[in-house]
């Protein structure tokens, strides 16, 4: 029996079905979930958010103009920041409105006070009244509305202290908090705790920008390395090194095996959710949700591999160093990896030039920034390796595979990459970018004959980003 006539054509027709009904209920394209229906809490999650950002610019006049440059290149200007810390609070408020069951108390009051500073500090002195006279009668708004007013109206007086500094420790800890208390403080004529408290302050905006340098930095290096290393080593770049040959599966089989792969993981992967009881502390099943939603895919490869080519999945996907040694593959890693990071880079800056850049709440993983070091950890793993492996060999190793064996290379990668993108949910910037991600994924797949390579860019990328919210918002 040929490998095509392995699956039957029912069956597979069948899953297909079951693939769409899934994809339907789980991800929905009709019915597309607002940018802030992401995230399990939204108020706190903007806050944290907003507050990193503006706490980076407290001590910015020390700031040179070089480090300036980077920071309007990464961020905007200032103004541009607390300006989009506004609008992100006021649409914040706006779907506490429309969705008041995925309201609570505490996170109103959360994103109320932290606007509240935002306007104050911004000297927006009009906009700040009325936002003041839109408040409810919930006595813990009150309290900050009139320690608000104390520090930045000069309204009250010495009697109604008690209840003013009531109302300053309600407030969310962060650039907030630390702006709030330093104007009381200067209101109040205590110069001691002025200048402890601006202190902590500046040092907190000065490490903010450390790490943003730092993470920059190192960008750059590995980035002009690999372009340098892309020069120097053009033989490298130009040989293919592996000599397994790539799978160009036939396309009855290939969309079998991708069918079969994509209805068992999103069944595990719906199985897992299920099981989650706790959104922060998930534990292994859940964090390692790409692990086993891949074992069925494995499974398959395994099965096929090892009949049509004895040696398996290692040589079928080129998975070993044998014929190319370890100095070539570090030298197209890194050369790959500075074309994937420019080539990402760009786009979200041009993304941001144009108005495109994604929403804000795709730059914040919950349970990274709230939660326990073990959910990090884990969710770094998964991250970094599972994800990189398990993707490519899905997307590159059965997806671009069967489209190669029926079209040329162009028309397969740049497929095969609409694919990749397509499943990641992102904004148009954010589709754009995996979108280059998976064309280059796919030419080093294509070039090469190997994914190893490629699931060392993957992953190298999904590290940077993983690296960012670490440093920026934790």
């Amino acid at each position: 029996m040929s490998a095509t006539d392995t699956y039957s054509s029912r069956l597979t027709i069948f899953l297909s079905l079951i693939f769409i009904s899934l994809t339907y209920l789980l991800f929905n394209p009709f019915n597309k979930p607002e940018q802030l229906e992401r995230l399990q809490y939204v108020g706190e999650s903007a806050g944290r958010m907003m507050d990193r950002h503006l706490e980076f610019y407290a001590g910015y006049e020390s700031v040179g103009e070089l480090e300036r440059y980077l920071h309007r290149f990464l961020f905007g200007a200032r103004s541009e920041v607390e300006a989009q810390s506004k609008e992100n609070f006021e649409e914040v408020l706006a779907f506490f409105k429309r969705h008041p069951q995925q309201t609570s108390p505490w996170a109103l009051l959360n994103t109320q006070s932290r606007l509240l500073v935002v306007l104050a500090e911004s000297g927006e002195t009009e906009a700040l009244r009325v936002r003041l006279q839109e408040f409810d009668d919930s006595p813990e708004i009150e309290l900050v509305a009139e320690a608000v007013r104390y520090a930045y109206l000069q309204e009250g007086s010495e009697e109604s202290l008690p209840e003013i500094m009531y109302g300053a420790r309600m407030m969310p800890l962060g650039w907030a908090s630390d702006r709030l208390w330093i104007r009381i403080a200067e209101r109040r004529g205590d110069k001691l705790a002025e200048d402890y408290l601006s202190r902590r302050h500046l040092a907190n905006g000065s490490k903010q920008r450390q790490q943003v340098l730092s993470i920059s930095v190192l960008v750059f290096v590995i980035t002009v390395l690999g372009f340098v290393l892309l020069i120097k080593y053009r033989e490298v770049f130009n040989t293919t090194v592996w000599r397994s040959q790539p799978m160009h599966w036939p396309l009855r089989l290939g969309y079998a095996l991708a069918i079969r792969s994509a209805v068992a993981g999103l069944l595990i992967m719906l199985l897992l959710q299920l099981l989650v009881t706790q959104y922060f502390q998930p534990g292994v099943l859940a964090s390692w949700s790409t692990l086993f939603a891949s074992i069925p895919m494995l499974y398959l490869l395994h099965t096929h591999l090892k009949r049509d080519l004895p040696p398996g999945i290692v040589a079928g996907f080129g998975l070993s160093l044998c014929d190319v040694g370890w100095k070539r593959f570090f030298i197209i890693c890194l050369g790959f990896i500075a074309i994937d990071w420019f080539g990402s880079m760009l786009i979200s800056w041009l993304g941001w030039t144009l108005g495109i850049s994604s929403h804000w709440s795709e730059s914040i993983n919950e349970r990274m920034v709230f939660g326990p070091s073990e959910t990090m950890w884990l969710g770094l793993i998964n991250l970094v390796i599972f994800a990189a492996v398990f993707e490519e060999l899905g997307f590159r190793g059965i997806v671009y595979g069967t489209m190669r064996s029926r079209m040329n290379a162009n028309r397969a990668m740049l497929i095969s990459a609409l694919l990749f993108s397509s499943v990641h949910l992102y904004s148009l910037a954010g589709f754009l970018s995996v979108l280059w991600s998976g064309l280059v994924l796919a030419y080093m797949y294509e070039r090469y004959r190997s994914l190893l390579p490629g699931m060392v860019v993957h992953g190298a990328g999904n590290l940077l980003s993983f690296g960012t919210v670490l440093l920026f918002y934790t």
